[in-house]
């Protein structure tokens, strides 16, 4: 990543923000190298790095089988909130140091089929290799589908199916998630980016009334917002509905084992914000019911507009010619290569620190102010290091959402999101991306690009005029 800043006349700044793509994806897994002695899970990816695979790429989905044994209990409780599963495993025989307890998506998977979301060890759980007996926490992310718990014995390289819990459905299946918000460069403008179910009785298998595809459309979604010291929502913004399935990805793992229906990806623009005030809002989704978000709140920054109203255009481009009110501070984070990791030691992703490190950070950042407000993140390129497994691109939003939710996201497609074989990216003979090629990152993101696949755009803010493009 490269970020560089020049004055120019009148106070302003231009920004140069480029994604390189180097990244690098880092584990520590102190189980793996005991339960396999000599094993180099270090690769060479797309660029050169060595890098260790996440911890789904473990997942040797090939070599896996179902050989159930009725004498273990697999039992999961969910919590009031349904946030959280209690699952307590018993009656195995003969524990090991490699047996799994992993969480399967849909509900009776195969996992030859489809690889688990996330999983933990059981060895270390208090007393297991001496009883057969443990009770594991596992956080519950509501991917719109039925979930159950598997015990898997034989390791990663050779998982076996040996016991199954009972289905795990998961609460309010249609409500709207995952909020995060976007500039379009355009000055007074916001846009709100969430995600919705298809078919609010999707985890069991049929259509509620004026369900997902009524009249060949998705559940209508808008947005409620208005200033933050308002009584009532002032305006309110209708959402467009997009989505991308199992044939748009390039390849495996997102095509096959990786694959998760990512639902309705709605965005709705919200306008006419007026510079530094605060905007409270809610996103909203309405089927067979009307089902709301949580209330998030954001600062409007000082826009910035030139003499053509519209940032990334040549005219604002222009040095010397912004406009002469050009607000003298702006705040932002920027930030690369951050990925996501989930509150309960479960293994899905890189178990990298600096992830939780960079959220917290933020989070911190948001909550105790400073002056001028933060306005704006920016995070060029490797976003959330799926590489093609499609729970994981849920997990980062969901993890990210109390930030991004209040502080607009700008972003730069990464290797890790782009590089596939022959897909048109600058890399032809690379994999990095896990084929998703791009696909996932720009449905997700929204960026004012002019088309998929052309990687740069330009915008404001304040006196800074941003040139974002992925090398």
């Amino acid at each position: 990543m490269a970020f560089g800043l020049g004055a120019l006349r009148r106070a302003a700044l231009f920004a140069v923000v480029l994604a390189s793509g180097l990244a690098v994806c880092r584990a520590s897994d102190s189980v793996v190298s005991q339960l396999y002695p000599g094993y180099d899970p270090l690769h060479i990816d797309g660029h050169g790095l060595r890098r260790e695979p996440h911890a789904l790429e473990r997942f040797v989905s090939a070599n896996a089988s179902v050989q159930l044994d009725a004498r273990i209990k697999v039992a999961a409780e969910l919590s009031s909130s349904g946030e959280w599963a209690s699952v307590l495993v018993e009656g195995v025989a003969d524990p090991r140091m490699d047996d799994v307890l992993a969480l399967s998506v849909p509900a009776g998977a195969h996992p030859a089929l489809v690889t688990p979301v996330k999983y933990k060890w059981l060895a270390p759980e208090a007393g297991y290799l001496t009883s057969g007996s443990a009770k594991v926490s596992f956080r519950i992310l509501n991917l719109r589908q039925s979930m159950d718990c598997v015990l898997i014995r034989n390791g990663l390289e050779r998982p076996t199916v040996a016991a199954r819990s009972e289905e795990i459905e998961p609460k309010h299946p249609g409500a709207p998630l995952r909020l995060h918000l976007s500039f379009t460069g355009v000055p007074g403008q916001v846009v709100v980016h969430w995600s919705g179910a298809k078919d609010f009785n999707a985890t069991r298998g049929s259509k509620a009334a004026g369900g997902a595809l009524e009249n060949g459309t998705y559940p209508a979604g808008w947005v409620e917002y208005g200033p933050a010291n308002a009584a009532r929502y002032a305006s309110t913004a209708s959402a467009r509905a997009a989505t991308y399935d199992r044939t748009d990805m390039c390849g495996p793992p997102a095509s096959t084992i990786g694959w998760l229906d990512p639902g309705v990806l709605y965005s709705a623009r919200l306008d006419g914000l007026e510079a530094k005030r605060e905007y409270r809002y809610r996103a909203c989704i309405r089927a067979s019911e009307t089902l709301c978000s949580e209330e998030f709140a954001f600062l409007a920054p000082p826009w910035s507009a030139g003499p053509s109203g519209e940032a990334g255009s040549s005219a604002d481009f222009a040095l010397g010619d912004g406009p002469s009110t050009a607000p003298a501070t702006v705040r932002m984070l920027a930030f690369a290569d951050v990925g996501a990791m989930d509150e309960d030691g479960s293994y899905e992703l890189d178990q990298v620190s600096g992830a939780r490190a960079a959220l917290l950070a933020a989070d911190r950042e948001l909550r105790e102010g400073g002056e001028p407000g933060l306005t704006l993140a920016m995070l060029v390129g490797d976003v959330s290091y799926a590489c093609g497994y499609g729970a994981i691109w849920a997990l980062f939003w969901d993890r990210w959402e109390r930030v991004f939710a209040r502080l607009p996201l700008m972003t730069a497609v990464g290797n890790h999101e782009r590089d596939w074989p022959n897909s048109g990216d600058r890399f032809p003979d690379q994999h990095d991306s896990g084929g998703e090629c791009g696909v996932p990152y720009y449905r997700h993101t929204g960026m004012p690009t002019l088309a998929e696949d052309q990687p740069w755009y330009s915008f404001d803010h304040g006196p800074v005029h941003f040139v974002v493009y992925s090398t």
